[in-house]
């Protein structure tokens, strides 16, 4: 599999999740400003003012927010495509969260740190002198795309334990 064949297969799994989180947050910014003219224009209760500034602002930040979850992150290195599945497959087996799927040189885990903590789906492409990692919190029911960053730390985290196994 090329780094492309991945990116579109990537690309076409994720596209309705993002549809429907763009159009969650576009109904969540328009209930909100429908309700700002509301409090204003009628003279309503202030109260309901900081409902449609809180929902407002996650709107707004959810829209921001999908601009970057649902891509790839990709890091270069100097190693051949053999060596990049060998290391990635022992990382796996040492860190995966039960049994995990391999399709040539691409990969896919449930991802752990601690039984306390929120389990992420992390796919991975081992590629020739490069190597693409997403990480998607799960969550309890595999829903909701705005996590704080938390995402992006544990692609970052997984691609630290990626490179310490590949020195070795």
């Amino acid at each position: 599999m090329t780094i492309k064949s991945f990116q579109n297969s990537f690309e076409n799994q994720k596209g309705s999740k993002k549809l429907f989180y763009k159009i969650l947050c576009l109904v969540a910014i328009i209930f909100s400003l429908l309700i700002i003219y509301l409090v204003f224009a009628n003279h309503k209760s202030k109260g309901l003012l900081f409902l449609a500034v809180w929902l407002l602002i996650l709107g707004t930040y959810g829209l921001f927010e999908l601009r970057k979850h649902y891509k790839l992150t990709y890091y270069e290195n100097n190693y051949s495509e053999e060596l990049n599945i060998k290391n990635t497959i022992s990382l796996i087996q040492n860190i995966a969260k039960g049994k995990y799927t391999q399709n040539e040189n691409s990969f896919e885990f449930i991802y752990q740190k601690s039984w306390w903590r929120m389990d992420y789906k992390v796919n991975i492409f081992a590629g020739e002198k490069i190597i693409a990692i997403n990480a998607e919190g799960r969550g309890s029911s595999d829903s909701g795309f705005i996590d704080f960053g938390a995402s992006k730390k544990t692609e970052q985290r997984i691609m630290n334990l990626l490179m310490k196994n590949a020195s070795r």
